[in-house]
């Protein structure tokens, strides 16, 4: 959450096996507008070179003193809004040089009234030399996998932004696509070249 009141995070990781896990987080703000959010996702494969995830992330807010028309009332008459957010991520490795990853991410709202967008993420990578890698992307909102618990949890703040059309919500929806060449140097850093281009609605 954006907002600096009080607020509380949970979370659960759980192995499965020396090579999936699932975790669960949840958030509550305690504010002028009370939020909360939970996230479930599962990895699987993530010490291999074939590997993926899932999640979903669950998001409300109750607007309490606030006069916005919504289309869900909870109890006490208050104002509610809800959020969500699904995405699944594949990685295959299609030979000892090429390595595809795709998926798709679907968000919905329901406030006002009911909005929603969704998006296809492909990454098509191909290792030149051991030092060298040329990539092609589209969609990309953030393919490479996380790898601590608090990039895992970051989820509980994945949405969009939303907008007003005639006083209807409109999520955004952003295009990304992507050339790059990382090259990594003897001295142990790296240089990244990349052009791109992203396009906005809403």
């Amino acid at each position: 959450s954006q907002d600096q009141g009080p607020n509380t995070v949970v979370a659960y990781l759980h192995p499965l096996d020396a090579n999936s896990d699932v975790l669960v987080a949840g958030s509550v703000n305690r504010s002028s507008v009370d939020g909360s959010s939970v996230v479930a996702e599962y990895r699987r494969g993530f010490l291999n070179r074939n590997h993926e995830d899932i999640s979903l992330a669950v998001h409300q807010l109750n607007m309490g003193g606030i006069a916005l028309p919504v289309s869900a009332m909870a109890e006490q008459a208050m104002p509610m809004s809800r959020g969500m957010v699904l995405r699944y991520v594949q990685t295959r490795q299609l030979s000892d040089a090429l390595t595809l990853t795709a998926g798709f991410e679907m968000k919905y709202l329901n406030s006002t009234s009911d909005a929603s967008t969704s998006r296809p993420e492909i990454d098509l990578a191909y290792t030149l030399d051991p030092s060298t890698v040329l990539s092609v992307s589209y969609g990309a909102g953030g393919l490479d996998q996380p790898d601590t618990l608090l990039q895992r949890i970051s989820d509980l703040n994945a949405f969009p932004q939303i907008s007003l059309r005639n006083f209807h919500p409109r999520l955004e929806a952003a295009r990304h696509a992507e050339v790059r060449l990382q090259r990594k140097l003897r001295d142990g850093s790296r240089i990244e070249l990349a052009a791109y281009h992203d396009g906005f609605q809403d």
